[in-house]
């Protein structure tokens, strides 16, 4: 990747912790964190968002399970809220401006 898709790609990773973070139960699934990422000005598909959603699983920000054919449901972790506040820094997340918590 590009430096630009890298600073993107971290930007959209914030992104989907933030909405997280603030969701109910700290929960939703993919196509509802695709509406939200384009809310926040990121053209972004459904493949792009179920990669950043198995990523942050992989890196133990986020649980991910299969809720039924084609739709996986996202939890933040304890870990991903801390990443989501800029309590603790995280390679490939982008770091939350001070006061933007």
């Amino acid at each position: 990747m590009s430096g630009y898709e890298d600073y993107i790609g971290e930007d959209q990773r914030l992104a989907i912790l933030r909405f997280l973070h603030e969701a109910p139960s700290y929960r939703a699934n993919a196509s509802t964190v695709q509406d939200a990422l384009r809310n926040f000005g990121h053209t972004i598909t459904r493949d792009q968002v179920l990669g950043h959603l198995q990523w942050m699983q992989e890196q133990g920000l986020v649980a991910a399970q299969e809720a039924g054919p084609a739709v996986l449901v996202a939890t933040l972790t304890n870990r991903g809220g801390d990443v989501a506040t800029g309590a603790v820094k995280h390679p490939g997340v982008k770091r939350p401006a001070p006061g933007r918590t």
